[in-house]
Formats: C-alpha cells, structure tokens, sequence
C-alpha cells in the first residue's frame, strides 16, 4: 500500500478524496478554468464547498506524495484562489498559492479581479 493511499480515501459521496493527515475533503480535481475570486467565492459557497485557506492549501500541495490520486495536478504554473485576505493589504486583494516549476508552493498576493483557478475543500463529514 503506498502512501498515497494510506493519506488519501474517496469521500463516501464519491465527489472528494479525505485527507486523513488534515481531515479536510478535497474535490477530486480543481476547477480547469481560471475564475475572478468573487466568480469562485460565490459558486463554491452555493455548493456546500469553501475555498480552503492559504495554509490548507500549501500543506496539501507541499505534501503531496508523488503517488498522490489527484490526476494530473498540481502543474507547474497552476495558481489557485485561498479564502485567506491580509490584514495588511487593501480589501481588493486576497492570497493565492502559485505552483513553481520545481513543484513548490509560492504564497502571492493577488488583485480579486484575477484570475486563478479554484480547488474546493470541506470540513469531512
């Protein structure tokens, strides 16, 4: 049994894969096309989802094992919305994690009117 398949078991829905090392339910893949954070915010909270915070989001993408059951993702170059806003920017700008081409996570600053894409998360249930 590999690690990724210790870490990572299907949702009982079928739509997520838990993460035992955080308990958070990740949606099988990402959305493919880029949203403003307002697009992403609101479809995800009309679903039951959440964007996941910048930290969820590096631990994930940080962490996942080579083996990981997410098809084809993170690539280099994905940028994906967090929920998480700074306390020291102005309200039109929230963070946002940037995969680099050696695979590690970069935390970025980025306007709302952006475009990233969005990778839901829900507390398991």
């Amino acid at each position: 049994m590999s690690d990724a398949d210790l870490r990572f078991r299907p949702a009982p829905d079928g739509t997520a894969l838990v993460d035992a090392t955080t308990g958070l339910a990740w949606e099988l893949a990402p959305e493919a096309t880029p949203l403003r954070w307002h697009e992403a915010l609101a479809s995800t909270q009309a679903s039951g989802w959440r964007l996941p915070t910048v930290s969820e989001l590096v631990v994930l993408l940080t962490s996942l094992p080579s083996d990981h059951p997410f098809p084809g993702e993170p690539r280099p170059g994905d940028l994906f919305w967090s929920a998480s806003e700074s306390p020291f920017a102005p309200a039109t700008r929230v963070r946002a994690v940037e995969i680099g081409a050696d695979l590690r996570a970069a935390v970025l600053l980025l306007d709302k009117d952006a475009l990233a894409r969005r990778w839901r998360v829900r507390d398991r249930s």
